[in-house]
């Protein structure tokens, strides 16, 4: 009988342990899938991003060469401001202004220590964005304090990671 209970400790542990490891695979994979997701997502607009510019570089070398690189920088300017300008307005006038969302970043750090924290969300407004930092700051099990918050519409880079300034 004594055998059979020294065992037992054993077989429970064992079994806890593989128990964690199973969770720590599953939460790996996890991440490694989404981090992939992301990678092929940024790829691809990286790819969109590389041969437009390089559409771009060849229309304005044959506009430099039909008018003059002066006149076709200014042209290119002009004409990206226009671009910008009517983002910025159909974003303003959406139909559907709700689903319209800016950036803004939250930033913590760990109480009684130097290690700080910055929380990306996406928010219609200021109000929403105070809520959606509440939420985050209540659901964490960690002991965090709010440091700052903004708002930044023309986006952030964290990382290597470009963060959109709106979404829609």
């Amino acid at each position: 009988m004594t055998g059979v209970t020294a065992q037992r400790p054993t077989v429970e542990l064992r079994d806890q342990q593989a128990h964690q490891l199973r969770t720590e695979i599953a939460a790996l994979c996890e991440e490694m899938y989404r981090t992939l997701a992301d990678m092929q997502e940024a790829e691809a607009r990286h790819h969109y991003k590389q041969e437009r510019r390089t559409r771009l570089t060849m229309y304005h070398e044959q506009l430099s060469a039909l008018v003059g690189v002066e006149a076709a920088d200014s042209a290119l300017e002009e004409i990206n401001d226009r671009a910008l300008r009517e983002q910025v307005a159909v974003v303003r006038n959406s139909e559907r202004p709700e689903r319209c969302r800016t950036l803004w970043i939250l930033v913590c750090s760990i109480k009684n220590s130097d290690v700080h924290e910055a929380v990306p969300l996406y928010a219609a407004n200021a109000e929403d964005a105070e809520q959606q930092a509440q939420q985050w700051l209540n659901a964490t099990p960690r002991s965090l304090h709010r440091l700052d918050m903004r708002a930044y519409p023309s986006g952030f880079v964290m990382g290597r990671r470009r963060l959109d300034g709106m979404i829609i």
